[in-house]
């Protein structure tokens, strides 16, 4: 079992959100941390649900404890971050749709590119081949990178939006 411990802004916003007391806040945490469920990692942070209280640990520290029910409009709230989650994710299909032609197209120039070189009897040739076979390699390889920072945004919006989505204390 992973024992934390607790930063003072944890304590604090149990004694606020839970009444829960500054001596007992530890063990407190400990325990709900047994069972709580992991949403997922961002910055080195870990963002975990139990019950519809968001724990946010980094390390073996709790840094904080929200409740997404408990804000103000906490409902229009995680509505209109569902929806706009919804339209990250559209966006985010189709820009991998997108790139992932742009690859293959990328990838069939570069065998066609290979072959060729494969066949060249001459040294200038091959070596004018290969220029632009270095070429669409890179173009490749940008590309899958722009790929990744894409996919990499989202799941950075989708695991900051967790801690306004109330639906999913319910799901526990």
């Amino acid at each position: 079992m992973k024992k934390y411990t607790v930063r003072p802004h944890a304590v604090d916003r149990a004694l606020l959100r839970f009444g829960i007391s500054s001596e007992h806040a530890e063990n407190w945490f400990n325990q709900l941390l047994m069972n709580a469920r992991l949403l997922g990692t961002q910055g080195g942070q870990q963002y975990y649900d139990h019950k519809g209280k968001r724990i946010v640990v980094q390390g073996t520290e709790v840094v904080t404890i929200l409740v997404a029910e408990d804000l103000p409009f906490g409902k229009k709230i995680s509505v209109i971050v569902e929806r706009e989650l919804r339209r990250a994710e559209r966006e985010l299909k189709k820009k991998e749709r997108e790139l992932s032609i742009k690859i293959a197209e990328a990838t069939i120039e570069q065998a066609t590119l290979t072959l060729n070189q494969l066949k060249a009897k001459s040294p200038s040739i091959k070596a004018k081949i290969q220029k632009k076979l270095d070429v669409v390699t890179e173009a490749i390889s940008e590309l899958g990178l722009t790929l990744e920072r894409e996919r990499d945004e989202y799941n950075h919006t989708a695991i900051n939006s967790r801690g306004y989505l109330i639906h999913e204390a319910g799901k526990c």
